[in-house]
């Protein structure tokens, strides 16, 4: 993996969470996020701060595990609320173009997390098929989203889902 990957930082104290995302939030840690997030419900989470400052930015398969998983419903409500704390401009420009923006809140008040302690999630190795399965998904839910999408990423689809059906270039 890159050793440009974002380095992800973790606090929990159910029903809380906080998410620190440092450098690229990119295809090589949208992987490791979406795991650590389903983790995070399953420990009865409901709420996580996503801390924006050290991040310089989120690639469209990153944006689109994250829309993916905002949009995942138990009896009509979402599992998870995403709260993008210290976000950059340009960050919030980048989800809002993608039309995924309106998915989450932007600030909130995270102090009660703050004193936890945090622990840096490891940056697994993904296989190629893993990487373009999870690419795949992520800009089909972006697609799903909006008619811009759809045209956008239309060709990034077909052209993953060429290759991972064995149809593709190696």
């Amino acid at each position: 993996m890159s050793s440009t990957a974002a380095k992800i930082f973790v606090a929990s104290a159910p029903p809380l969470a906080r998410i620190r995302i440092c450098g690229r939030g990119a295809v090589e840690r949208a992987r490791d996020f979406d795991q650590m997030v389903r983790c995070l419900i399953e420990g009865g989470v409901r709420n996580i701060f996503i801390d924006l400052a050290g991040c310089v930015l989120l690639d469209s398969t990153f944006i689109g595990a994250l829309a993916g998983l905002a949009e995942e419903k138990t009896d009509d409500q979402p599992r998870i609320r995403f709260h993008l704390v210290n976000a950059p401009n340009r960050i919030l420009d980048g989800l809002a173009n993608l039309e995924v923006l309106d998915l989450m809140t932007v600030g909130g008040d995270f102090t009660a997390l703050s004193d936890l302690p945090e622990i840096e999630l490891p940056l697994q190795n993904v296989t190629r098929k893993e990487a373009g399965e999870l690419c795949l998904q992520a800009h089909r839910t972006l697609m799903d989203l909006s008619p811009a999408n759809r045209e956008r990423f239309q060709s990034l689809v077909r052209m993953l889902s060429s290759e991972l059906d064995g149809n593709g270039p190696r």
